[in-house]
């Protein structure tokens, strides 16, 4: 790997690291034991849901989680970076969030969505430098051979196992066995 390359990595690595929520492992189970804290924030997620639930599905489709991710502003991202997402943006976001295969994401899910968009802009120049090395066809993804060779750099230059590879597509949700830009911190924290 080229030093660019690993600079960059790990810049996505520490920016990733710094008291950012974790993507939940057990995507839409609410803990069996609470506290104010969780209450408070289950009270945030409601007050979402039902900002920007326009039609009162109970789950914001792919336009209304685009209104959200456009208006609910984090202060550690620059007013540069902050914009609406695209379409593709948001179906990925929505692939990977929800932990039913459909087209839209509950309010145990809606965490999920705004870590992976928020962690997305912190982190887009060093995502699409990683690309960049990384995805020699511009293919806009990383397929299996890519991603493991990526993986393969933040491991000393050790190839993964297959095995491994194929966890983190599954935990990112990936039918198509490869890794878009939007999942590759999400992917990074869970390697």
């Amino acid at each position: 790997m080229s030093a660019f390359a690993t600079a960059a990595t790990m810049a996505l690595e520490h920016r990733n690291t710094g008291g950012e929520r974790r993507f939940k492992a057990v995507q839409g189970k609410a803990s069996p034991t609470r506290n104010s804290g969780q209450d408070t924030h289950c009270l945030e997620l409601r007050l979402l849901l039902d900002r920007y639930d326009k039609d009162r599905s109970g789950t914001l489709n792919a336009k209304e989680l685009s209104d959200l991710l456009e208006n609910e502003r984090d202060d550690s991202i620059s007013p540069k970076l902050a914009r609406r997402p695209t379409d593709d943006e948001v179906k990925c976001i929505i692939r990977t969030a929800a932990a039913q295969n459909n087209d839209a994401v509950n309010i145990c899910e809606i965490d999920n969505a705004i870590y992976l968009w928020r962690s997305y802009l912190r982190n887009q120049d060093i995502v699409d430098a990683l690309f960049f090395v990384y995805d020699t066809k511009q293919k806009a993804f990383l397929d299996f051979h890519d991603f493991k060779r990526y993986l393969a750099s933040l491991n000393g230059g050790l190839d993964p196992q297959d095995a491994d590879v194929n966890a983190i597509l599954d935990a990112v949700h990936s039918n198509e066995r490869s890794i878009e830009k939007i999942q590759l911190t999400l992917a990074t924290t869970l390697w």
